[in-house]
């Protein structure tokens, strides 16, 4: 499924907001969505690579503007792209670093549509969405094809708590050390924040958590950081045959107050 124009202005906001490029970001929402389709079937969620050369650096995702923190847009954030109307309730869209899984289908939202100089009179355009787990959708939904996209209805001006899980990234807690985490690997920055290019730690790595050792980390987009004490563990063949490929990292990790530190990290090339 090609995400339609809203879709494509909306997640290439989210682009220029994390430092990626926007034809990487396209090709995880597409690509993840290809290997959703795959994956339910064998019981693994969605995975993607998140990273494309540009000269001698990578563009990947992050949390802005450092690896620890979680750019949530507010409500005043919202363009007429960045909403949907259903049953006659205007929600805002906001972008999960949960990744939620799509429960049962619950009809088409709709969005209006944007005027422009080209297109003054723009029509409306319907997509399918889904039950947001544990919510209720007078409350909030979820994209179903992209559930990367949240939809949330305001009250007053605040977001409702029971969708807030979903907004953030899980934070590390340390009576589940060691934490076994794998999945796709999304993005490698140095510590500073700065495109990775040499692969000496420390630096930070990023993974969509699809298999870990506490289930308060499933679906999770986490950031991990890789200390210097374990050398060299991730080299450039590992960036061509394993990031910038859709491949797997697994990571055992431990905690740094929320912050996940790595005592081991390997990569593997897509299977």
């Amino acid at each position: 499924m090609e995400p339609d124009e809203m879709l494509r202005s909306a997640l290439h906001r989210r682009a220029d907001r994390e430092q990626i490029h926007p034809d990487a970001w396209m090709r995880f929402v597409q690509g993840s969505q290809a290997r959703r389709s795959r994956r339910v079937q064998a019981g693994r969620l969605v995975g993607g690579a998140l990273a494309v050369v540009v000269g001698l650096g990578v563009w990947i995702a992050r949390d802005e503007p450092v690896a620890r923190r979680v750019h949530v847009p507010s409500a005043s954030s919202a363009s007429c792209i960045e909403v949907a109307l259903f049953d006659g309730v205007t929600y805002d869209m906001y972008h999960a670093y949960t990744i939620p899984e799509p429960g049962e289908r619950l009809g088409q939202a709709k969005r209006p549509g944007c005027p422009s100089p080209e297109d003054p009179n723009p029509e409306a355009f319907t997509f399918d969405i889904a039950r947001l787990p544990g919510v209720d959708p007078s409350v909030a939904f979820v994209h179903m094809e992209i559930p990367e996209l949240i939809f949330v209805r305001l009250e007053d001006g605040k977001r409702p708590a029971e969708v807030e899980q979903y907004l953030h990234p899980p934070t590390c807690v340390a009576s589940d050390e060691p934490i076994e985490m794998s999945g796709p690997w999304l993005g490698i920055l140095g510590a500073d924040g700065d495109t990775e290019v040499d692969l000496v730690p420390p630096y930070d790595v990023r993974l969509q958590v699809v298999h870990a050792s506490s289930s308060k980390y499933f679906r999770g987009l986490i950031w991990v950081r890789v200390p210097p004490a374990l050398g060299q563990p991730l080299t450039r063949s590992d960036l061509r045959t394993s990031l910038w490929e859709g491949g797997d990292l697994t990571v055992t990790a431990v905690c740094d107050g929320e912050l996940f530190v790595a005592t081991s990290v390997v990569a593997s090339p897509p299977t």
